[in-house]
């Protein structure tokens, strides 16, 4: 009797051991997402939720954070992104004004050399970032629920890994 409780003992932890191990391997692994635009890699600790996401907008969630991506077509040429950029200000300023904020713009360029702008909305209220970046006559646009560290460090990955495809 003393055996068969030391195997079922010995047993049960080796189904715990290998649940943990599962867990740590498969969960620490970074998000990979290839499309039929472009690819790019959140941390690990992101998920890709399925029944928020459509066909030009996918969504990612972390506890209560959540990052969209959304790619859509473009009528401008790469040479012609700061036309895409003036016409993003456009539409931004009047969110702006409704929030009694304003708009900063930056521009960086991701690893690759892709041109990415910055789109800061500042209000009293809280901080709106979007995120887009340029193709040509196509870009992305990156954006969440909000402004927190691992929202940050997420959004900075995807920037960091971004492929046009």
């Amino acid at each position: 009797m003393k055996k068969v409780i030391i195997l079922i003992i010995c047993f049960l932890f080796l189904i715990c051991f290998l649940l943990i191990g599962y867990s740590l391997f498969f969960k620490n692994k970074p998000l990979k997402i290839s499309n039929y635009n472009c690819s790019y890699t959140l941390p690990p600790n992101w998920e890709y939720d399925d029944s928020k996401t459509t066909k030009d907008r996918y969504t990612f969630v972390n506890e209560q954070n959540i990052i969209y991506v959304e790619m859509s077509d473009s009528r401008y040429s790469l040479d012609e992104s700061s036309n895409f950029k003036d016409s993003i200000i456009n539409k931004l300023d009047v969110q702006a004004e409704l929030y009694s904020g304003t708009l900063d713009v930056k521009e960086s360029k991701t690893k690759n050399d892709d041109i990415y702008y910055i789109f800061t909305i500042k209000s009293d209220e809280q901080d709106i970032i979007y995120y887009y970046i340029v193709g040509n006559k196509k870009y992305v646009l990156v954006f969440s629920n909000g402004n927190n560290k691992d929202i940050n460090k997420a959004i900075k990955n995807i920037l960091k890994t971004f492929i046009w495809n």
